[in-house]
């Protein structure tokens, strides 16, 4: 998997926004926090995004390489922590060749993300995942990375809502099990087809 050498100047951006976030949060309502506290915040280590488009994954056969399906969205996901817990998240993007925040919250999914990649570093030795979603489906996200040249998929949150249709894939699925990317893929596909084409 060709991940984007760390960069200090996409951090300093993302840093330079802190002060943008603590204001937000000041106002209830605007950005998804686990708490209003962010004195202090620090971020912590960015992760890679990849999105995975509908169409592409309507045409996904067995046997078909798994990468190709992860697009890169040229964004990167910070978890932002203060008080040593991940208390919200920020997404810079690179615009008019310069680094610039576009989405602050979704606490949720990045206390998720930063847990789950936290404990595939452990267990598995997993040091370089990009953070995976299929905005079609309900916005599916997973961490993907690579073991023995076989791409794998770990579910960052509880995927039972969106796959109470697929049962038997929805069984496979728990968060923090790292699944075949091929496997996953390929049984996601039925539900692919079912999706109207309104989302890419």
């Amino acid at each position: 998997m060709d991940l984007s050498a760390n960069s200090p100047e996409r951090d300093r951006a993302a840093l330079a926004a802190l002060p943008t976030l603590r204001k937000l949060a000041r106002e209830p309502g605007t950005v998804a926090l686990t708490s209003l506290d962010l004195d202090g915040a620090t971020l912590g280590e960015a992760i890679p995004m990849r999105m995975v488009r509908l169409d592409t994954l309507r045409g996904y056969r067995a046997g078909d390489s798994p990468q190709g399906l992860l697009v890169d969205m040229g964004t990167f996901f910070y978890p932002v922590i203060a008080g040593g817990e991940v208390r919200t998240g920020m997404v810079v993007r690179r615009r008019k060749g310069k680094w610039v925040p576009s989405v602050f919250g979704q606490a949720n999914l990045a206390k998720a993300a930063h847990d789950t990649r936290n404990q595939l570093a452990k267990s598995r030795s997993a040091k370089s995942v990009v953070l995976a979603e299929i905005p079609a489906l309900q916005q599916l996200r997973f961490l993907a990375h690579e073991e023995n040249g076989e791409l794998l998929l770990t579910p960052v949150e509880d995927l039972s809502p969106t796959l109470s249709n697929a049962p038997s894939l929805q069984a496979n699925l728990a968060p923090g099990k790292p699944e075949s990317a091929a496997d996953v893929f390929a049984q996601l596909v039925p539900l692919a087809e079912r999706t109207p084409d309104s989302i890419p």
